[in-house]
């Protein structure tokens, strides 16, 4: 992983700041509050989040780097390479509203799992391990002694746990105090105590078993309750039943049906009506159509007959005599034409009636009549539901009667039941007693069970953290030695050959003439093997691969210009991943050549 560039919307004294870095080393310098310390927090926060408690600060990271600008936002973005991929981490500092989305910019999507991808790209290293190896400082403040001691201590650290901040020996020693708390919490009589309430139950149990204290009290009382509660059952479901008639009755009535009678009638009713109707219709028809035949034939023989006889006396006689007839007639079809008028109206209006009545339609044909009667039966199920109700409701009524004559029943013998429950009531009082107190015990028992096992643990932890503690230590110690090694001979150019951590990690340097112990060199020495380890360490940590920026935080205070030229040159030239240098001078550049380094002004 390396870092691209860097955008700060707000944080601390910066705002709208944008910076870009290079491959390899970049030396960020800037005087005194330039904002020096502000970038590097930003960019840990950007990897890990903000920190509640950071190293040298009294606050936490939400309040000491709160934007200056009040209007400026609390948020920022660093942008990376990752295996040939471009991802821009975005993080939103403003406290309750705080947030993280890494945007794939090669892929053109959002990661949904940022902290994974987080995790991943910085090795695995949690913020203590990344604050311990690749971000790398000085130990200036302390004297030689105390600077020997944490040297040791962080070798310790290294070697036994993997991690610069774990210490093996401290793990162990809190399991011990852990196991021993423990075992103040064990209860050794319990075991004992429980064997005698169990045995006291056993002799209360055999005095309740005899025949003169046989008390079937809970058997009565159960069938009791569950008689009490089979009623209450039946009584809600007959209180449903006839909520149920109540309802359809309801809706029945508002059809103006009384049941399935009614249904049948109108049906006989619609279907007498609408044959008397169409029989009407039809007759009426038949009674014009005989009417204009006869009319035809009468005029059409008095005519012909006329004609034929040359309208003689008799032939216009017999015309006379057919218009009279005619007029007969006239009259009488419409007599019956009146008559049949009548009855159709009269049929047609209640038919209209009927129809209006199931489908709001008026117009008399088939299918409005098929229509009313589909209506008219879409009451059936409810009737035939309320049919069943009723038969429901008579067995339920029957059923609860039978269920109130056992519950009384029940209760006699219940009360008898009771003056048994007196003799014994005693012993069974003292029988629950025990039964608690065993009870109890038995938890304890548990208890004791469950904290012996955590003690095996315990001692199976201890052993396995010694037993990996000395795999590690001599894996890691050989690892740091030959990397510390080639480091702290580069670094001094040659003065100190190679580095050696001895029993009790006491460190020495070869030299031309011999072994040299830590104890005896110099400040600027022990920075220098403080260096070398620190890039051992963070080497191991990352696989013996360069796969993340170092970062250097005023780490080269104390050196003089000869040991500065050769720790630059060598983290430029040896280090194959980017490093960036924070400083206040520029002895780094004078150090360096232009071609080895990019130059980053605050």
């Amino acid at each position: 992983m390396r870092f691209l560039s860097l955008h700060i919307d707000g944080f601390g004294k910066l705002k709208d700041f944008d910076l870009k870095f290079a491959d390899g080393l970049n030396i960020i310098s800037g005087e005194n509050e330039a904002g020096k310390t502000t970038l590097h927090v930003f960019i840990e926060s950007m990897l890990y989040g903000p920190d509640k408690k950071p190293k040298g600060f009294s606050k936490s990271v939400h309040e000491a780097m709160e934007p200056w600008d009040k209007f400026a936002p609390y948020s920022g973005s660093l942008t990376i390479e990752k295996s040939g991929s471009t991802y821009r981490i975005e993080r939103n500092f403003t406290k309750d509203e705080e947030s993280l989305s890494i945007y794939d910019e090669t892929a053109h999507a959002y990661l949904k799992a940022p902290e994974e991808f987080l995790k991943d790209a910085l090795c695995g290293l949690s913020r203590n391990a990344f604050n311990n190896s690749v971000s790398i400082g000085q130990l200036n403040a302390k004297t030689g002694i105390q600077f020997v001691g944490e040297l040791k201590k962080y070798v310790e650290n290294v070697s036994s746990s993997l991690s610069p901040d774990i210490n093996a020996e401290k793990a162990v020693e809190m399991l011990k105090s852990k196991k021993q708390a423990l075992e103040k919490q064990l209860d050794p009589m319990a075991a004992k105590n429980y064997a005698l309430s169990l045995s006291r139950i056993k002799i209360i149990e055999g005095e309740l078993s005899k025949p003169e204290n046989d008390n079937n009290i809970t058997i009565f009382e159960d069938k009791g309750l569950n008689l009490s509660n089979d009623k209450s059952n039946k009584e809600t479901e007959l209180t449903r039943v006839r909520s149920s008639i109540d309802e359809a009755t309801s809706r029945l009535k508002a059809e103006k049906i009384e049941g399935a009678n009614t249904v049948n009638d109108y049906d006989e009713k619609l279907d007498g009506l609408y044959d008397d109707y169409k029989t009407l219709k039809s007759k009426r028809v038949g009674i014009i159509r005989s009417f204009a035949i006869i009319m035809f034939l009468l005029v059409m023989f008095s005519l012909a007959y006329g004609y034929y006889t040359r309208f003689n006396s008799f032939a216009r006689s017999l015309l006379y005599v057919a218009v009279g007839a005619a007029v007969i007639e006239i009259i009488v079809f419409a007599v019956l034409i009146i008559i049949n008028h009548v009855n159709l109206k009269k049929c047609s209006q209640q038919l209209e009636e009927l129809l209006k009545e199931k489908i709001d339609r008026v117009k008399i044909c088939d299918e409005n009549i098929i229509d009313a009667k589909k209506a008219n039966h879409s009451f059936d199920g409810i009737i035939e539901e309320r049919e069943k109700g009723f038969r429901k409701r008579a067995e339920l009524e029957e059923y609860i009667g039978r269920l109130d004559m056992d519950i009384k029943a029940n209760d006699a013998i219940l009360e008898e039941q009771e003056k048994i429950r007196y003799c014994v009531e005693g012993r069974l009082s003292e029988e629950n007693r025990l039964r608690s107190q065993a009870a109890l015990l038995r938890n304890v028992i548990a208890d004791n069970n469950r904290i012996k096992e955590q003690i095996d643990a315990i001692d199976i932890a201890i052993d396995t953290i010694n037993d990996l503690s000395l795999t590690l230590k001599d894996r890691i110690g050989t690892y740091l030695n030959k990397e510390a090694s080639r480091s702290i001979k580069n670094l001094t150019n040659g003065h100190y050959r190679s580095m050696d951590i001895g029993t009790g990690n006491d460190i020495y340097l070869s030299t031309k003439d011999g072994m040299v112990n830590v104890n005896s060199v110099s400040a600027g020495t022990l920075d220098q093997t403080y260096l070398a380890l620190r890039l051992a360490a963070a080497r191991f940590m990352m696989g013996g691969q360069d796969n993340l920026p170092l970062l250097f935080d005023d780490s080269f205070a104390l050196y003089d210009d000869d040991r500065l030229k050769g720790a630059v040159n060598f983290i430029a030239k040896d280090y194959g991943g980017q490093a960036l240098v924070f400083t206040c001078h520029r002895r780094e550049e004078s150090a360096l050549d232009p071609s080895d380094y990019h130059f980053l002004q605050l």
